[in-house]
């Protein structure tokens, strides 16, 4: 409860900056919603540097708030150039740091996916995330030299040509989306938790309106607080409730689940994606150019090769994966067959009660006794019998008999120490060969003992 409020508090902030933002925008007050879009860019930054100090003990979810701090600072930064100039100047302004500011936003963001991202891949199939990333790479080519640059190489060169701002802005921009469906793509166990879905879903937002910002800048078409200035400024709220979302979910510690790109997920159909797109854009004139069957057979293709790709990896890592299982269950069946083996030769050797000798043993050291014998050193055998075992036995039951043969055995091991070859011959008879330096009046004296 202690969080609770204030993290509703925020929200209502939040949300109510941005909206206070679209109305002045919508009813073209162009002053206050100069200054609302410079505070809601702000706020956005200090809540997600809040949110980064809180989360300091997961590094990389402190790391990618804290970038996102940093971009929606830089925005602001940006804004705030655009607003003092604007209402000094009265005209839209040309300033290198402001735009130097507008474009740090892009690559503060692409920082803070990257962090966030290369956190997780620490055992994923290196071959799959390499077809996934080229597939969402020559997808991703396709839209954008229809989208930007109308199958034309003449807008491709003029861009290159351009200044240094703008290349920045659209590479990364380009690069957000690219890392962004990769992962999406990519991910075929286990989820991703709100607050990264949230915030990524805000970079690639970002990352579109950026890309349409340049679009209709190159056309000449685009005004200052129109609705892509709003776009832009949701984009920065939803950031900063990205980063709210990771104060619900702290306690449940979802980022421990296991993620990789591993599983029959059909991650595929997120590529159907971009011919919708091409379909969509084309229908509301974004791209220009007439979009031929062409295209589409160029789409379909690399979604065809991609799905082909992807299932022959799946299933070598599948039997790849059985493969170890099965070498793992043969090594674990082995062990138990030796160690099986191992008990069953020494249970083959002793006597299961005593753990002594048994008869088998105790006649093959007495038979090797014998055959080094000579002249002046004699083989001399004992045996130990307990009286009345069998009527033990019948009046206090077979615990005691045997508590009693076992009493026995460990006075015989104490007695004799390791000197001598000890054996329990059967039920109650127990065999001791003493060793070659004891003469008969020794072995007289031990069997009096």
């Amino acid at each position: 409860m202690a969080t609770t409020r204030p993290k509703t508090y925020c929200y209502v902030l939040v949300v109510f900056g941005w909206l206070l933002y679209a109305l002045a925008s919508a009813f073209g007050w162009m002053t206050l919603a100069n200054i609302v879009s410079v505070v809601d860019a702000f706020l956005a930054a200090v809540v997600l540097f809040v949110i980064a100090r809180m989360s300091s003990e997961r590094k990389h979810v402190s790391s990618m708030f804290l970038f996102g701090a940093y971009a929606s600072f830089a925005w602001g930064c940006g804004d705030l150039f655009w607003a003092a100039e604007t209402a000094i100047k009265g005209a839209i302004p040309e300033n290198p740091v402001m735009y130097l500011l507008y474009v740090l936003t892009n690559v503060f963001l692409l920082i803070a996916i990257t962090i966030y991202i290369q956190a997780q891949l620490g055992k994923w199939n290196r071959v799959q995330m390499v077809a996934d990333a080229v597939t969402i790479l020559l997808l991703c080519t396709q839209f954008f030299w229809l989208f930007l640059f109308d199958r034309n190489f003449t807008m491709l060169s003029d861009w290159v040509h351009s200044d240094y701002t703008s290349i920045l802005s659209v590479v990364t921009d380009i690069a957000i989306i690219i890392f962004v469906l990769t992962w999406k793509l990519a991910v075929r166990n286990g989820k991703s938790p709100r607050y990264f879905r949230n915030f990524a879903l805000a970079s690639v937002l970002f990352s579109l309106v950026d890309l349409l910002y340049y679009l209709l800048d190159s056309k000449g078409i685009y005004y200052p607080n129109d609705a892509i200035d709003v776009a832009y400024s949701a984009s920065l709220a939803l950031l900063a409730i990205a980063a709210l979302n990771w104060i619900g979910s702290k306690t449940t510690d979802p980022e421990l689940e296991p993620i990789s790109n591993i599983g029959k997920r059909r991650t595929s159909l997120y590529l159907l994606i971009f011919p919708a797109m091409l379909g969509l854009f084309y229908l509301l004139k974004w791209i220009r150019v007439p979009l031929t069957s062409t295209d589409y057979a160029a789409c379909g293709a690399i979604l065809l090769v991609h799905w082909a790709i992807s299932r022959y990896i799946q299933l070598a890592i599948e039997n790849d994966r059985l493969w170890k299982s099965e070498k793992k269950h043969s090594e674990m069946l082995e062990q138990v067959v030796a160690d099986q083996a191992e008990k069953l030769a020494f249970l083959a050797n002793k006597d299961p009660l005593t753990l002594l000798d048994n008869r088998k043993i105790f006649l093959e050291l007495v038979k090797e006794a014998l055959a080094h014998e000579s002249a002046s050193e004699k083989t001399i055998l004992l045996g130990v019998n307990i009286d009345r075992l069998k009527r033990i036995n019948e009046a206090y039951g077979h615990d005691a008999g045997d508590k009693t043969v076992l009493e026995l055995s460990k006075r015989l091991a104490e007695w004799n120490g390791s000197n001598v070859g000890l054996a329990r011959i059967n039920g109650d008879e127990f065999g001791v060969l003493l060793p070659k330096e004891y003469s008969l009046a020794d072995a007289e004296r031990a069997g009096a003992e």
